[in-house]
């Protein structure tokens, strides 16, 4: 009995009319899909790789910096150690408790830049925006 237009081939599991299934076409069809699932696996694979974009590492102090740090903690009046990031240099400023005393804010070459929280007379550059408008992390903390 000749098959019609719209009979399903249920064996091969295909939405496909029978007859345009013979043999080497449905070889074809077949070949064509897992190839094509296999170019729509490698572009997925190609482009997630692409639009990852990891975070750069975080650059460690100077050896002098990380001196200071360190012999900043050992200190019984220090609080904590703000790391600000503008965007040619970095700037360490040394928290302490001290009242009116001036906290300093050096840059990775140990340099002062600038004193902050200080009620200080004398020639002391202090703190502004230029020097703590930017984003800012405590990288330690007592």
């Amino acid at each position: 009995m000749p098959q019609t237009c719209g009979h399903v081939d249920k064996i091969r599991n295909t939405s496909i009319p029978t007859f345009v299934l013979s043999g080497n076409v449905y070889q074809k069809i077949n070949f064509m899909k897992k190839t094509s699932i296999l170019f729509s696996a490698a572009f997925a694979l190609i482009l997630s790789a692409c639009c990852k974009h990891p975070e750069e590492p975080t650059p460690k102090p100077s050896e002098c910096i990380s001196a200071k740090i360190e012999a900043f903690k050992q200190q019984a009046l220090s609080q904590s150690i703000i790391k600000i990031t503008r965007p040619n240099d970095t700037l360490y400023w040394f928290v302490d408790s001290l009242a009116d005393g001036g906290e300093m804010v050096l840059n990775e070459s140990c340099e002062l830049v600038c004193t902050a929280d200080c009620e200080c007379v004398g020639n002391f550059v202090f703190c502004d925006g230029s020097h703590l408008d930017f984003p800012m992390e405590t990288i330690w903390e007592q």
